[in-house]
């Protein structure tokens, strides 16, 4: 067991060591490849360390979404500012303000609006960025990691647990999982994105 770094990740050259279900090099579980999306040569490939040919124009695809989203989330959020701000300012030139409301509390609205906005909206725009640029990092690298122990599920945003490291899934990839039952896992570092996993024996 020396051989094994805490938290259950081990080194890819020792996966393929590790008395699996799967005897054969590599065998595929259906169920997983199904909801994973992957194949034997992505498996052998994620063994070794690497992320298949296959997988990285997955991963291109994905980057290539997240600068969709990002550019699309960054221009309704400019409409949406530029909108406050023009119905802000029909209120003040038509007069339609309280007799009550002075100017200095006009502006001061304005203001706010003008320092609160960006603030808000520019929150999730700058995780979307984050997170493309890890895609892209991750892409160039080329590199896998692979985490070995018992699975905990956690059916509240589809997370799965292994060590100390939780992963996103997608609903068909948590559905392929048994709760409590060992796999090693073969995933992107930064993005943890799971690319394969194969059972242990138990």
């Amino acid at each position: 067991m020396n051989e094994f770094i805490n938290d259950g990740e081990i080194p890819t050259d020792i996966a393929g060591k590790i008395k699996r279900k799967s005897k054969s090099s590599p065998k595929v579980d259906r169920d997983l490849a199904r909801g994973l999306n992957f194949n034997s040569d992505d498996l052998n490939s994620n063994r070794q360390g690497k992320i298949s040919k296959r997988q990285g124009k997955m991963l291109v695809q994905k980057g290539e979404s997240f600068r969709f989203h990002l550019f699309f989330t960054f221009c309704v959020e400019v409409l949406i500012f530029c909108s406050v701000i023009i119905f802000l300012g029909l209120i003040a030139t038509k007069g339609n303000i309280p007799d009550d409301t002075s100017i200095i509390e006009v502006i001061l609205t304005v203001f706010g609006t003008l320092a609160i906005f960006p603030g808000i909206l520019g929150i999730p725009l700058y995780i979307e960025y984050r997170e493309w640029k890890v895609i892209r990092v991750e892409l160039k690298e080329g590199k896998i990691k692979a985490k070995k122990g018992k699975v905990i599920l956690h059916p509240a945003g589809y997370l799965l647990t292994i060590g100390r490291s939780n992963f996103k899934l997608s609903y068909q990839a948590y559905l392929r999982f048994r709760h409590l039952d060992s796999y090693i896992i073969y995933y992107t570092p930064n993005s943890r994105i799971i690319f394969s996993a194969e059972p242990m024996e138990q």
